[in-house]
């Protein structure tokens, strides 16, 4: 700290940055992934939500319709109000079908609310899209050792690390969702029919950090590890750090698309969380300080202030409220990655922590 006050610390150079990521790639080399297809772990990201997404609407509108006809009354009630509402104004105007879908689909779910707390099953959905996700993860590292990469050993050595981390993306997501609060241009809506709380909160939760866990664990761990093994054949270490961080790109750049939807603004704050978080990782040699990071920071943005994350527009939050709208600075459906203030934050702190590195790593070290 004195060299800094004196002036006298070396800015440290941007290759020993990479050198060092290098190193991690090369020490999680024994995890192998060879017999894996390319094409699966490239897309993997996409495949593991849209395969939870997929299994889980199923079983949603499963327990959905139990519930209704546990009670036949009730069923027989819904199916005439379906029809009187939606499939008979439907039948006399079918060219107004397609122009006139989502009013009908808001109505077909105001009348199934009248029966069954559908904000409990939408928040339900999302958590069981999730657990999917992570199980499919599981399967992608079927006979390995998944704490090589998490390395529960780190953690237990680094508490005082993990909860500074932590506490950075905490004050990070509070003072962006604070800006969005003041000048985002927000027009809010008021969530109805809130029942069971205490569980909705436990699915929030439990989605931030099984959320957290699978975005790590696939961009920072699997398909890193898994391509910096597939590109041997280029001999010279920097240029296939370069093929591979293309490689990541694109599958980064496709996973935002498919799962949030085109804004360049989403897509350039994701490209800049992922070189923020790869300096994390340099640093530390493990991914335990960006999971931290990602807990803290949708912790406050999603579960405090209820910006959506991965397009989930209705899942739980403590103010009760879902944007209307979208402006780049409030980030609308897209999130709080879809807004201008998270550009500005993480591009200080990339260029702070490029800065103190050095600084940084020793801090890594000490404690």
């Amino acid at each position: 700290m004195a060299n800094i006050i004196n002036g006298s610390f070396r800015k440290s150079e941007p290759n020993y940055i990479i050198s060092n990521e290098i190193k991690f790639l090369e020490k999680t080399e024994n995890v192998k992934y060879d017999d894996s297809n390319i094409l699966i772990v490239f897309l993997s990201p996409i495949i593991a939500i849209l395969v939870g997404k997929f299994i889980s609407l199923f079983n949603i509108l499963g327990l959905i319709f139990l519930s209704i006809f546990k009670n036949k009354e009730n069923f027989n009630q819904i199916i005439k109000s379906i029809y009187e509402n939606i499939l008979s104004p439907a039948m006399n105007t079918p060219e107004t079908i397609l122009k006139q879908y989502p009013e009908y689909f808001n109505e077909f779910m105001k009348i199934v609310g009248d029966y069954v707390d559908v904000y409990f099953y939408k928040n339900l959905f999302y958590f069981l899209t999730l657990v999917v996700a992570f199980m499919f993860v599981l399967v992608l590292m079927k006979n390995r050792n998944i704490f090589k990469i998490s390395s529960f050993n780190f953690i237990k050595a680094n508490v005082i690390n993990i909860f500074i981390i932590f506490a950075l993306g905490f004050a990070s997501s509070l003072i962006i969702s604070f800006l969005i609060s003041t000048t985002g241009n927000i027009s809010f809506a008021k969530e109805s029919n809130v029942n069971n709380i205490f569980k909705l909160c436990l699915m929030s939760l439990s989605n931030i950090i099984t959320f957290a866990y699978i975005h790590e664990f696939l961009f920072r761990g699997i398909i890193p590890t898994f391509f910096w093994r597939k590109l041997k054949f280029i001999d010279k270490k920097a240029e296939r750090y370069v093929f591979l961080n293309i490689i990541l790109l694109i599958s980064s750049i496709l996973f935002v698309i498919t799962i949030w939807g085109a804004n360049f603004l989403l897509v350039l704050n994701f490209i800049l969380m992922s070189i923020f978080f790869r300096i994390l990782t340099s640093i530390a040699y493990n991914i335990s300080l960006n999971i931290s990071y990602l807990i803290a920071f949708n912790l406050i943005g999603t579960f405090v202030f209820g910006y959506p994350i991965l397009n989930f527009k209705n899942q739980f939050n403590l103010i009760g409220n879902t944007l209307n709208d979208y402006t780049i600075y409030n980030g609308g459906n897209f999130g709080i990655l879809g807004s201008l203030f998270p550009t500005i934050l993480l591009i200080i702190l990339i260029v702070a922590s490029v800065i103190f590195y050095d600084l940084l790593t020793q801090i890594i070290k000490k404690h």
